[in-house]
This record gives structure tokens, sequence and C-alpha cells, in this order.
């Protein structure tokens, strides 16, 4: 295997800091989501075997753990399998790295591949040269690091992640559209994203706050760098079922609305920048044993 496994990225966000019970325990998420500005329908599964460090009843310390997980991510037009591990020293950091096989169906005008960086990959232009997508796969690497806190009833969360990509591309080809990150992408090399949450926790289980991300990749391209992503909006979740410890221990749905502030073709190159990205969709999470 060309990676060392070490650590695990972390999914789906939550918000909080939960219990981890002593021994060895498994645990399960699922993600269903429809996003509109890229369009994008998605389920996606972690299933998770996790042993605690320590005991520790200081909040600092209480909930950390070692992790093995499973992660399948199905969608109309690409699958993926990951595999991979996580480690949460203290409540407010975890580390981690996931290691996910990918292939595309060739459908949905996905994938795309180009010479350089100068390739057109807005919604148009896609759709344009659907009958240049083609069906192959490819690997990515992300290593993660998390930091999360809560001070009463407001929490924050950064989530960053590095990426390197291999992509089985057309001869000649040296760039590919990633849907899901909606970004051109190097067919062998690196990129960044960061998600930072501010949010204010409700008794009600209702989570309101703010959302921002920013993506970039690296792209041997000096003529034609690839711009960075910069989206920000409401992220609003409410939690419709709560029952800690069970088969089904919480269910959650929630909807995000961002602007873009910086895109190559989502500021008024090919979407105007007033259309928003809309992602809505619901969460599962329980103990397996």
């Amino acid at each position: 295997m060309r990676y060392i496994l070490v650590l695990l990225v972390l999914i789906f966000p939550a918000v909080g800091l939960s219990q981890v019970p002593d021994g060895f325990s498994a645990n399960y998420r699922n993600l269903t989501a429809l996003r509109l500005n890229p369009l994008g329908l998605v389920n996606a599964s972690a299933v998770n075997l996790q042993h605690p460090l320590y005991k520790s009843d200081d909040p600092l310390y209480q909930t950390n753990y070692a992790a093995l997980t499973v992660q399948p991510l199905l969608s109309p037009a690409y699958v993926r399998m990951g595999i991979g591990a996580e480690l949460q020293p203290l409540s407010i950091l975890r580390v981690s790295v996931l290691y996910e096989k990918m292939y595309f169906f060739g459908n949905f005008d996905f994938l795309q591949s180009f010479p350089n960086a100068s390739g057109d990959w807005s919604d148009s232009g896609l759709e344009a040269s659907t009958e240049e997508a083609y069906s192959t796969g490819g690997a990515q690497l992300t290593l993660g690091t998390l930091v999360q806190i809560k001070v009463g009833d407001i929490a924050a969360r950064t989530s960053f992640k590095l990426m390197n990509f291999s992509m089985d591309v057309n001869e000649g080809d040296t760039t590919w559209y990633d849907p899901m990150l909606d970004a051109l992408v190097s067919a062998d090399g690196w990129g960044v994203t960061n998600d930072l949450d501010v949010v204010y926790l409700t008794k009600t289980g209702w989570v309101l706050g703010v959302r921002d991300t920013i993506t970039t990749m690296w792209l041997d391209d000096e003529d034609d760098p690839n711009p960075i992503s910069h989206r920000i909006g409401p992220l609003i979740s409410y939690q419709v079922h709560s029952d800690p410890g069970k088969r089904v221990d919480s269910v959650s749905a929630f909807f995000v609305m961002n602007w873009y502030l910086s895109h190559r073709y989502r500021t008024g190159e090919d979407v105007g920048q007033s259309i928003p990205y809309v992602a809505a969709g619901l969460t599962v999470t329980g103990q397996l044993f």
C-alpha cells in the first residue's frame, strides 16, 4: 500500500464533546445530503472501532480515544471507499488520516480531465463537453486536524484537511474536476480545505451558526493558477432524536446556505454571485456495541 495509515479524518461534523465508553466500542455515522451550486447527492457512512486512551474527569481530557474506521461513500456519479485511523488525545483536538479509493462511472458529466489548469470546468462547460466524460479510478490521502472548543452555549470548530490525489486520467492530461470539492485538482498533487464553524447551541435541539469554507489546490501551472474557493453563510441544524448509547442514538437534520466570496466560476463568470451554495440532509449516529 502506498500510504501508511496512522490517524483518521472524521467525516461528519458534530458539535460538542461526547463521552467514550470503557473498553472497545463500535459506532456508526450515516449522512445523506443534497447539494445545489454545484449539484450533488451523496450517502456517506463511517463505522468506527475505538478504545479510550485513559480516564479523566477533567473536561479538557475527558474525551480521548484511538480509532480505526471504514468509510464508504456513494453518489450517482462515483463511489469511494476509505480506511483510516483517528487519534483524539484531548477533548479539543483530533488528528487523523484517511486513505480512499474512488471510481467514477462516466455519467453525469464526470469524470472530465484537462491538459492544464486552463480547462473549462464550469457547470456549463462540463455540460457542453459531456461526451468527454469517462469512467476511471484513483486514490486520495487526507491528513486532518480538528480543533473544537465550547464555552457556555457557544461552540467553535475548525477542521483542516491536507489532501494528496492520484487519479488515472487520459494520456496527456494533468488536471481533473473533482465534483466533491468543486475544484480543479492535479492528477498527482496536493490541496487543502478548511471548514470553520461558530455556532450557538440552544436547549431545544437547534444549532444556529455560521460556516466559512476555504479550498485551494496546488497546480503546476504558473501562468494559470487555480483560484481559491471561499464561501461563507449560515448553518442550521436540529436534533430530531436523542437517546445516547443506543443503536440509534441521534438523528439530526441540517441546512447550510453559503455565498461565494471567491471562485473561478461562481462569482459571475458562469454562475451569478447572488446564487448561493445550498446543502441539506440528515445525519444518523448510533452505538453498535
